[in-house]
């Protein structure tokens, strides 16, 4: 058990992952609660560093749906950080936009690095 807990504490320490919104013209988001996504237990393992462009509507509550990751190396690095990107994007809350006085629905992005530290 304390070889497992010691495993645990030095990925936790040494693995880190970190989100970016991306900019949308004309479009304010702004975030009310972020999650940082969990470092992939095989991409550490491997020493993998990365990033990860979760697409997703944010509803007029303010909630996240519809989230996904676009085939291709210009959208994620590596396909195994699609999944805790994806988890981690599925807890964000959003204040809403606001057109006209009401709530609406819209599309946005947001940016995971993945990056091991020395």
């Amino acid at each position: 058990m304390k070889k497992i807990t010691l495993l645990l504490m030095i990925i936790l320490l040494t693995g880190y992952a970190t989100s970016q919104t991306a900019y949308i013209p004309g479009i304010d988001v702004v975030a009310l609660v972020r999650v940082n996504p969990t470092y992939p237990q095989r991409a550490f393992e491997l020493g993998v560093t990365g990033f990860c462009t979760v697409y997703f509507t944010i509803t007029a509550l303010g909630d996240v749906r519809d989230a996904y990751v676009p085939y291709g190396p210009e959208h994620c690095s590596n396909s195994v950080f699609i999944q805790s990107s994806i988890q981690a994007i599925e807890q964000f809350k959003f204040w809403p936009k606001i057109v006209d006085g009401e709530a609406v629905e819209i599309e946005h992005a947001n940016r995971f690095i993945f990056a091991l530290e020395d």
